[in-house]
């Protein structure tokens, strides 16, 4: 079994026990009620966050995934420094959102120390997200001023070796310090949904209130939603604020509307940019500033 209940009165509580062996699968000919091993694996990967535990390693067999809820997967489990729980794509893996408005791909919430590894991840309003707030209040030009985290921040994420395109918004880094977004290719993003953020359509890599976050060899381009002209349309390939210490390095980003717009202590080194409608990099003190 894969997960046991605990009751205590009439209340119980499923804890999970954790995947075969340290190892979950999932494939498209699986069943949610198999033991979820390389013989019986799970249909969802949904049901394989449910009983992770620190250490495991979920394997998800090629195909594409489509999407029943609001998300295709909302992980809630952490790992450790020392056990992270690790998503690995074996073979061509597609998330699929099916255009469908107000729907997102992967949720993060407060789970740490769990890595992604080499999906396609596309057609969704949200590709990604770290939900790791409780409640955005938002300032008169309707930008996210003071988001209030839910927990610890101190997420260490990384995503690895993953496509994230044809999206309204690709990735969402929002309260998560320590990320780790390497080897990305982010683009085409921007289907102009009014949904979940409708004031971010097309952005690539959205990094806010995250500190420590770094993003290495990532090809970032052509994340827009139409241009309308505007030298302050959003549409940016990555956007870094009041984000401290982060860092873009040995990168590629061309074709967005702005390329790179940081505020915040944030390092820019070896990137190319180019082909940019307005800017190619701006940094600014904080996210309020004008340009």
């Amino acid at each position: 079994s894969a997960d046991v209940a605990i009751c205590c009165g009439v209340a119980c509580q499923q804890v999970a026990t954790g995947c075969p062996s340290g190892n979950c699968y999932v494939a498209l000919t699986g069943n949610d009620g198999n033991i979820g091993d390389s013989i019986n694996p799970f249909r969802t990967v949904q049901k394989a966050a449910e009983v992770v535990v620190p250490g495991d390693i979920v394997h998800v067999n090629a195909g594409t995934y489509t999407i029943t809820g609001n998300e295709l997967l909302r992980i809630l489990t952490s790992g450790t420094a020392l056990q992270r729980i690790t998503w690995q794509a074996e073979g061509n893996v597609i998330f699929d959102g099916q255009n469908t408005v107000g729907k997102r791909g992967i949720i993060l919430q407060n789970a740490a120390y769990n890595i992604l590894k080499d999906f396609v991840i596309q057609n969704f309003e949200v590709g990604i997200d770290t939900d790791n707030y409780a409640s955005l209040i938002r300032n008169a030009q309707g930008y996210a001023d003071n988001p209030v985290p839910i927990g610890n921040a101190d997420n260490n994420l990384e995503l690895d070796n993953l496509e994230v395109r044809n999206n309204d918004v690709g990735i969402v880094i929002d309260n998560t310090d320590n990320a780790i977004l390497r080897n990305l290719r982010v683009h085409d993003n921007g289907l102009g949904f009014t949904g979940i953020l409708a004031d971010r359509h097309g952005e690539g890599i959205r990094i806010t209130y995250s500190d420590n976050v770094l993003v290495e060899n990532a090809t970032v381009y052509n994340n827009n939603e139409g241009d309308d002209g505007s030298f302050q349309a959003i549409d940016n390939g990555i956007t870094m604020y009041n984000s401290d210490f982060g860092t873009i390095k040995d990168s590629r980003i061309y074709g967005n509307n702005m390329n790179v717009d940081v505020a915040g202590n944030v390092t820019i080194e070896r990137v190319i940019s180019y082909g940019q409608r307005h800017a190619g990099i701006i940094s600014r003190r904080r996210a309020t500033d004008g340009w």
